[in-house]
């Protein structure tokens, strides 16, 4: 390609990168090319659309690859439900050691920090104990969610007109207490 000619296709793609239609770009290129027909025109076109394209694919292409690189950075920033899991459980036996006071912790009291062992007697006041007990219990509530176990519900029936079952095992009685129903 000449220089003249790659110089006319470099104007196209610069305006077809613009967002530009083929009438305003003819319109500006018979101004700047002065002396070049329609059909130069459509030509330098032709490839500098071919261009246009290849560059769009291209860009396309490195752009999905980004967003692939960014979803499996992301998905190895998240855990795994075992994992979760895992950590629940982690915890729940943390707790269930400071409650059974085989792992020293310390704990508000009024405004006073306090530590759960003192001089090795383990000392934990009834209030704590029960809040303790209330984590202890909602971990493992969370835990239960996550491997499919749910709390049961309570269900209440209400009736909103009393009903009577008969249950007979003769054909005689099923007889005598229709004629008591008439």
């Amino acid at each position: 390609m000449k220089a003249d000619q790659k110089k006319q296709c470099d104007y196209i793609l610069d305006r077809l990168r613009k967002g530009q239609e083929r009438a305003e770009i003819l319109q500006q290129f018979s101004k700047v090319f002065k002396n070049d027909t329609t059909r130069t025109f459509d030509n330098r076109l032709k490839i500098a659309r071919a261009q246009f394209d290849s560059e769009s694919e291209r860009i396309k292409q490195e752009a999905e690859k980004g967003i692939e690189k960014d979803i499996e950075a992301l998905k190895s920033k998240i855990m795994a439900p075992v994992e979760r899991q895992v950590i629940l459980a982690d915890s729940i036996r943390d707790f269930e050691d400071k409650l059974a006071g085989r792992k020293p912790f310390t704990f508000f009291q009024g405004q006073k920090i306090v530590n759960s062992h003192n001089g090795g007697v383990f000392m934990l006041p009834i209030d704590t104990q029960t809040s303790v007990k209330k984590v202890i219990r909602e971990l493992i509530a969370e835990l239960n969610k996550m491997g499919g176990d749910y709390a049961a519900t309570k269900s209440e029936v209400k009736l909103d007109a009393p009903m009577a079952f008969i249950v007979k095992t003769t054909d005689t009685e099923l007889a005598k207490d229709a004629e008591d129903f008439k």
